[in-house]
């Protein structure tokens, strides 16, 4: 058993969700974590919420002994828990739709999804609202961090392409988000394709550049994307940024002109490109060499 009330951050993180999600009641929280709800973090030992519990017997560890920054995040916590809450009042169902997504403690919340979806166009605002705004990617906040991945899939359901720009402007937000994130742009097609070969090719060059470049990567192989990618591979200026390059290499792998191959290999033999660089564009002339 630890010795101390409060040793590192963790240890805070735990009392922010216990006033957050469950009441400030520290029994609430550990019957939750033995039940191994949606909501747990996996950084958050059972052991010490348990060790901090003995030691809150008498009140110690309450919200109003946290730092003034932290019981701001948890004040923030609780008010968007009531917004949503008071949804549940209004006369319109979808607030309350959309309030079952953000407020599900199912890791797979197909009924609610299905539910939402049925309102098409007139769901795509408040769905939107929740894969720009920040704090709901913070598993202190109301759907623990998950309700961008919900409303990711909702909008793959509806299938509305006014969706495209949006899923776009949320990435980079979170890596396990982002991949829900691309599988939901693959999903629209050729609509999402030219929107990402717009941002792909952009000048003077942005994170969306990068972005868009990785998102393609995931795509099912394309000569026309392939094509588009050697062509920002054959400016110089492109390398000055290998995370982008990386991507870019990954695309040309559709290649599948013989002439488009041999440019291709120019610029892997060329002088300008890092050892790193030069290697990667190798494998795929490797794959290509080993293809039947």
């Amino acid at each position: 058993m630890y010795d101390q009330p409060l040793l590192n951050e963790i240890d805070l993180e735990i009392l922010m969700h216990k006033d957050a999600h469950f009441g400030g009641s520290f029994p609430v929280m550990i019957e939750y974590y033995q039940g191994e709800g949606v909501g747990i973090q996996e950084e958050f030992d059972l052991q010490r919420i348990k060790d901090l519990a003995i030691f809150d017997k008498d009140g110690h560890l309450s919200a109003e002994t946290l730092p003034d920054l932290a019981k701001n995040d948890v004040f923030f916590s609780k008010e968007l828990y009531k917004k949503f809450r008071d949804c549940y009042e209004e006369e319109d169902a979808l607030p309350k739709k959309l309030a079952d997504l953000v407020l599900t403690e199912s890791d797979n919340p197909e009924k609610e999804m299905i539910a939402l979806s049925t309102f098409q166009k007139r769901a795509l605002k408040p769905l939107v609202e929740i894969l720009l705004q920040d704090h709901f990617y913070n598993p202190l906040n109301p759907g623990y961090g998950l309700a961008p991945i919900h409303a990711a899939l909702c909008l793959k359901k509806i299938g509305n392409t006014d969706a495209i720009p949006h899923l776009f402007g949320a990435l980079g937000k979170s890596f396990t988000v982002d991949e829900i994130l691309i599988n939901t742009l693959i999903s629209f097609g050729k609509k999402a394709e030219e929107f990402l070969y717009d941002r792909l090719k952009g000048t003077p060059y942005t994170k969306d550049n990068y972005l868009a470049a990785m998102a393609l990567s995931s795509f099912p192989a394309s000569d026309e994307t392939a094509e588009l990618a050697l062509s920002l591979l054959s400016r110089k200026e492109t390398f000055s940024h290998p995370s982008y390059v990386s991507y870019l290499i990954c695309i040309c792998e559709g290649l599948e002109n013989d002439g488009e191959r041999k440019k291709f290999i120019e610029i892997a033999n060329s002088d300008h490109l890092t050892k790193n660089l030069a290697s990667e564009m190798k494998i795929i002339i490797g794959f290509w060499n080993n293809s039947p």
